[in-house]
């Protein structure tokens, strides 16, 4: 069983199982009034004297900027500190200024959790009029979050970014990866969140 976990066959089956939403045309952007990215995590770095995002949320931001980029619209990052340490928002804050070029217009640096993700930023939203959105996130990880930002009233246009893809195919697609195993613990991760998230919600 634990070898089966290892295996980029099915890390691409159980993430196939959330990757419910297609890549976004950029013509949708035309539809929305702010784009919304959510935080993947941080982690210290002592070589930057600071908390930095890690590989995920850094793949979320670069998504952001390009679609801001594109049409112009404003930034809202979320993502507090559950383990302590500087709020997630405030890093991707950071982050998104200094690598990428483009400052948030909003920074929510409160939550915990992605049910926090969307009361709070649906907060900073709705003062400044803002009800559509694109939403950024993993493609695994929208199935999720979509549900929720929509719960709070906004609508809501998924903007995937960072879908489970190989390059190998074949029985090659059955040899033990470390990158598999990491992905197969994430989708885990989310099926159960997507179950809770139902119980607590019927």
């Amino acid at each position: 069983m634990i070898y089966l976990f290892t295996t980029p066959a099915v890390s691409l089956w159980l993430n196939g199982l959330l990757e419910r939403y297609p890549p976004l045309p950029v013509a949708k952007l035309a539809d929305v009034d702010a784009i919304v990215v959510l935080g993947g995590g941080k982690k210290v770095a002592p070589e930057y004297g600071d908390d930095e995002p890690v590989a995920d949320t850094l793949i979320r931001l670069r998504y952001a900027a390009h679609l801001a980029r594109v049409s112009g619209k404003p930034v809202l990052v979320s993502g507090g500190a559950p383990n302590g340490g500087t709020p997630e928002g405030r890093v991707m804050a950071e982050s998104l200024h200094s690598d990428f070029g483009i400052r948030p217009r909003w920074i929510e640096e409160g939550a915990d959790t992605t049910a926090d993700n969307a009361r709070l930023s649906a907060e900073l939203l709705r003062r400044d009029g803002v009800r559509r959105i694109a939403l950024v996130s993993q493609s695994w990880h929208l199935a999720r979050a979509v549900p929720a930002f929509a719960a709070q009233g906004l609508a809501v246009t998924p903007a995937p970014t960072g879908y489970v893809r190989y390059e190998i195919s074949g029985a090659r697609l059955w040899v033990p990866q470390g990158r598999a195993m990491q992905e197969c613990h994430s989708a885990l991760r989310e099926l159960i969140g997507i179950g809770y998230y139902a119980l607590r919600h019927h």
